[in-house]
């Protein structure tokens, strides 16, 4: 099923995840099958074996070649194109996965966790000829400078 579970993954996805591991762990795989459905899935497995980027990896697949994804919030043009009525953005920019860590020190861990494999899908994105993603990534806490606050209020 490693095959088949990757191919509904974007391909700039399954390029980068083919191109760094030799195939899915079984908690990826059953998790992958799950959530590719539309199902929900608790993973519940040990240290080590892939959890963090099992949960994450389908996140950053349907983010990857949204429509307008990698263009700037319709907010943020200074032409005003695109501008609703209301003065406010028509895209769906936002924050599109919120990750709510218990610990600090986790929240930073799955922030640098999230940016490796970001890199990779950019630069197969690069190869396959597609868009690169626009994603960015964020840690709030209580530690947050007030700078980062207001450039996570200005691009979520």
């Amino acid at each position: 099923m490693a095959k088949n579970v990757l191919s509904r993954f974007k391909p700039a996805v399954a390029g980068w995840f083919e191109d760094v591991f030799t195939e899915p762990t079984a908690v990826q795989e059953q998790a992958w099958d799950a959530i590719s459905q539309g199902n929900h899935a608790l993973l519940v497995a040990p240290t080590g074996s892939g959890k963090t980027l099992a949960a994450f990896l389908w996140a950053l697949n349907n983010l990857i070649e949204r429509e307008g994804q990698t263009s700037l919030p319709l907010a943020a043009r200074n032409d005003g194109v695109g501008l609703g009525s209301e003065g406010g953005s028509t895209t769906n920019a936002g924050v599109k996965v919120l990750y709510i860590s218990p610990l600090k020190a986790l929240g930073v861990d799955i922030e640098r966790n999230l940016r490796v494999p970001l890199a990779g899908i950019s630069r197969v994105a690069q190869r396959l000829g597609v868009d690169e993603p626009d994603i960015s990534i964020g840690v709030r806490s209580g530690d947050t400078p007030q700078s980062e606050r207001n450039r996570q209020l200005r691009k979520p």
